[in-house]
């Protein structure tokens, strides 16, 4: 009877030793495909950065061709490269002339056609109340 129970728990015991080979394997092929992603994950986060790099030295060199451009002041150390980092006095004055210029012309030319108006109107506009109306209007 000793015999039998060992051969029955040897029988088990290689019965659970096939099934973890089985298993293992199965590990052991799921590891080498997430190797796998990971290398591929891995190769495409590298591209994706040296194009981000390359990016970024096409703007840094946008940037090195514009301060080159503008003229340096003898009492600034550093370049303004942006809008917000240079001094907006100058621009406020040619907003504020070219708003001022702006609202002559229109004042101009409303009062020229205001009065071309009268004046066709006194000889136009005498003939019905639509073509008064119109007039007014204009």
């Amino acid at each position: 009877m000793v015999c039998f129970c060992s051969s029955l728990h040897s029988a088990s015991l290689s019965e659970r030793v096939s099934h973890l080979d089985a298993v293992e394997k199965g590990r052991r092929d799921d590891y080498s495909k997430a190797v796998e992603q990971g290398r591929s994950d891995s190769d495409h986060v590298t591209g994706t950065l040296e194009q981000l790099a390359a990016s970024v030295a096409e703007l840094c060199a946008l940037y090195r061709q514009t301060t080159m451009a503008m003229p340096h002041s003898p009492d600034s150390h550093q370049v303004a490269v942006f809008l917000t980092q240079l001094p907006l006095a100058g621009f406020q004055k040619g907003e504020e002339k070219f708003t001022t210029a702006l609202t002559a012309f229109t004042k101009k030319q409303f009062f020229q056609v205001i009065s071309i108006c009268m004046l066709s109107s006194a000889l136009e506009c005498s003939t019905t109340m639509s073509e008064r109306q119109l007039c007014l209007v204009v």
